[in-house]
């Protein structure tokens, strides 16, 4: 790459671009150490970022597909946010300000909260088209020893081959989750 500008110029234009590329770069190690859903608010506190610089850097994370944003659109999604305390999803759903995506994204907060009340009692959650047109989801909580929610195990698919068998994912899915926390030292 040649560079024709003037030295000063050119070399403060690379201490900002190199800053917007670090906060990038934190706002997605946060992601994976948090390894969960967090909010413009509180990723803005860890990172001492403002709220509008955080929520710039996510939606440009999110266009270029590095991040992706609303797991209430996915069943892993609904079952983390099922399983969480209520005064951590009270707090994780404070920014929530859904778009949506397809006629069915939930983006209604007493929606959410009825569907994540209903995923908890059942132990499995489904997405019905409700982040990408022809995709489903069906999903499993995974526990760790001392029952506590650590992750989940989904399949999805299009819709027009899964709905035939979205029963026999479920039930698939729920045993494979059992499975896997059992090896993990869940025992119900």
């Amino acid at each position: 790459m040649t560079l024709t500008e003037p030295a000063a110029a050119a070399d403060q234009a690379s201490r900002a671009t190199l800053t917007s590329v670090r906060n990038a770069a934190r706002v997605l190690r946060a992601f994976s150490r948090a390894g969960q859903e967090l909010g413009i608010t509180e990723l803005a506190r860890l990172l001492g970022l403002s709220k509008s610089t955080v929520h710039r850097l996510v939606t440009t994370l999110t266009a270029e597909r590095l991040l992706e944003r609303g797991s209430t659109w996915t069943s892993s999604g609904k079952i983390l946010l099922a399983a969480l305390p209520p005064d951590e999803l009270s707090r994780r759903l404070a920014d929530w300000r859904p778009v949506a995506q397809t006629p069915w994204t939930i983006t209604d907060k007493n929606r959410l909260l009825a569907e994540l009340a209903a995923v908890a009692e059942r132990g499995w959650a489904q997405n019905q088209e409700e982040g990408h047109r022809g995709i489903v989801s069906v999903g499993a909580p995974i526990r760790g020893r001392d029952s506590t929610v650590m992750a989940s195990v989904s399949v999805v698919g299009d819709s027009a081959r899964m709905r035939a068998m979205m029963r026999r994912a479920t039930t698939l899915v729920v045993e494979s989750a059992r499975v896997i926390s059992r090896r993990l030292g869940y025992s119900a």
